[in-house]
């Protein structure tokens, strides 16, 4: 019987290169059945970092895995409970060989933007009295500030 020794990673690919918040999911797919990894940019993963490492990051807030069970499919992958970062996706083929970064990243932000100040409503769009920012136009509304 031949036998072959399987030393190459699986390329992984990132479908979605956005921000988004920690609640949604992130697709993701690899050129091999195994396990995908959603890692923050905190943590180097280089050629000593074995499959246990990255589960045992996976019990933190810097790393979630999905199991990829259809090669070159698009695969959800949680976004849920990871801190604010920079992720990259790195897949693990069933020989326990971790591919490199994916090309693209996925930024988690959960900060929610400030609400804006100082604005007031243009004369322009202004319906009634021109100093009280109450008016009956509903579309195409200039503000300033």
């Amino acid at each position: 019987n031949d036998y072959t020794l399987d030393t190459v990673g699986s390329s992984a690919t990132l479908n979605t290169t956005v921000t988004t918040k920690n609640t949604g999911n992130i697709s993701v797919q690899s050129s091999e059945t195994g396990t995908a990894y959603l890692v923050h940019s905190s943590i180097t993963v280089d050629a000593n970092t074995t499959q246990a490492n990255l589960d045992t990051f996976a019990l933190a807030d810097k790393v979630n895995k999905v199991t990829i069970a259809t090669v070159d499919t698009a695969t959800d992958l949680a976004a849920t409970g990871l801190v604010d970062g920079e992720y990259k996706v790195y897949t693990v083929d069933i020989a326990g060989n971790i591919s490199t970064a994916s090309a693209g990243a996925v930024t988690i932000d959960t900060t929610n933007p400030s609400a804006p100040t100082g604005l007031s409503l243009a004369d322009s769009s202004n319906t009634g009295s021109n100093d009280d920012n109450i008016t009956s136009q509903t579309s195409a509304l200039t503000l300033s500030g």
